[in-house]
């Protein structure tokens, strides 16, 4: 039995002990107060019947589903007259039942007979009275509703028991999940390791052979062991920065009323440079005055990481387009570059941890995969979301939705 099993066995089993225990105490309640409730009535009456005149209980029968009967020294044995569930030739034989018996509730001919008895005096002679009370049909009411509540308490443990095995494997799905995602997150932080991790002590293994050389002759080597050093410590960085994103839940700690108009505008400034030597043409379409309530450094991250990522996937010749939009209930930012776009199946796993939808255009360097899996926590963490579009053939676009009540105030185009 594998882990997850055991967990959903465990998500399953809680539920369905609490929800048996509980049923069990109130159908044992239930049923305790239906019990009491009826043979109070019954010794209540068995009560009146013996602490009346003998005489009197056996000349006018007493009480209803109540009879009286005596026995004499000598064993003889007489009834009351309203004696209307023992016949005369067995009462012996149901005083015997009763002294052998010993108990407060016997079971003769069919009834369900509530005894009580004390010692008296009839004619002037001992005799010990016994008041008998049918009990047969409060008996069987108990017994139908014992039943019917033993039914109802193992038809509900079943039902509950089915709901909480379906639901128990839904709760499990996510740990799953989970758990995939962490063996990838290894597997593949592993291999984006190992591959400069190998040159790096491969370039040193060279500079240690030649221990006699100067550190202008193996510059080369050095060089490069720095180069694959400075990768791994930028992927430590990002999988450091994504778990924080990922740790700190939906929403950050600290917020900044943020003017988005300026800082969307500075940071495709900042590209330019870049723009120009691959020869891509950048453009704009910017609302003005927009302001957001957020953490300024995790927007402008936010921002750069959809920028350079359309930057690596265009080619020379090719455009990028910034787009800056505020409406009365969000804003969004559209970021879109020409291409060869991103085919429909994989557009669910572009922000995927290391997911890289084409590794022949993915550039070298610090380029791991991770930069779209932190620009979804961002937006996550900041309330909203992002989304990838793309027609598959000529154009990829990133949307990010921002919900928000802000008022637009004007609008300019730059090219």
């Amino acid at each position: 039995m594998n882990m997850f099993k055991k967990v959903q066995i465990k998500f399953w089993l809680i539920p369905v002990l609490v929800c048996a225990l509980l049923m069990l105490v109130v159908f044992s309640f239930i049923f305790g107060i239906a019990s009491k409730s009826s043979t109070k009535n019954a010794e209540k009456s068995l009560e009146i019947s013996l602490s009346t005149n003998l005489d009197t209980a056996l000349n006018a029968g007493f009480y209803e589903k109540c009879i009286t009967i005596y026995q004499t020294p000598n064993g003889d044995v007489a009834s009351s007259k309203e004696n209307y569930f023992v016949s005369e030739d067995n009462l012996d034989e149901l005083v015997k039942y009763i002294q052998q018996e010993n108990s407060s509730i016997i079971k003769f001919n069919g009834r369900v007979i509530m005894v009580g008895a004390k010692k008296d005096t009839y004619l002037e002679l001992p005799v010990l009275r016994y008041a008998l009370y049918d009990f047969s049909t409060e008996y069987a009411s108990l017994q139908s509703l014992l039943k019917t509540l033993i039914a109802v308490y193992f038809v509900t443990i079943l039902a509950i028991g089915v709901i909480a095995y379906i639901f128990s494997a839904s709760a499990v799905e996510p740990l799953k999940i989970a758990f995939k995602k962490q063996q990838e997150l290894v597997a593949n932080a592993s291999h984006e390791l190992k591959t400069p991790l190998t040159i790096a002590q491969t370039n040193l293994d060279l500079v240690m052979s030649e221990p006699d050389q100067t550190v202008l002759q193996n510059h080369k080597w050095l060089d490069s062991a720095s180069y694959q050093l400075s990768r791994m410590n930028s992927l430590v960085l990002q999988m450091l920065e994504l778990s924080t994103l990922e740790m700190n839940g939906k929403k950050l700690q600290h917020y900044d009323q943020v003017d988005l108009t300026q800082l969307v505008q500075g940071t495709l400034l900042s590209f330019e440079a870049a723009m120009y030597e691959k020869n891509i043409l950048l453009t704009s379409d910017i609302d003005q005055n927009v302001t957001y309530e957020c953490d300024m450094i995790e927007m402008e991250k936010l921002i750069t990481i959809l920028i350079d990522n359309a930057k690596k996937y265009t080619p020379a010749d090719g455009e990028i387009n910034c787009r800056l939009v505020q409406s009365p209930r969000f804003v969004k930012l559209i970021v879109t570059n020409s291409g060869s776009g991103i085919k429909p199946e994989e557009l669910d796993n572009v922000f995927e941890r290391f997911y890289k939808s084409d590794s022949s255009h993915a550039e070298s360097g610090n380029s791991f995969g991770l930069g779209l899996s932190i620009a979804k926590s961002i937006a996550l963490s900041l309330g909203g979301d992002i989304v990838c579009k793309s027609n598959g053939e000529s154009w990829t676009a990133f949307e990010v939705t921002l919900p928000t009540k802000l008022h637009q105030t004007g609008k300019q185009k730059n090219k």
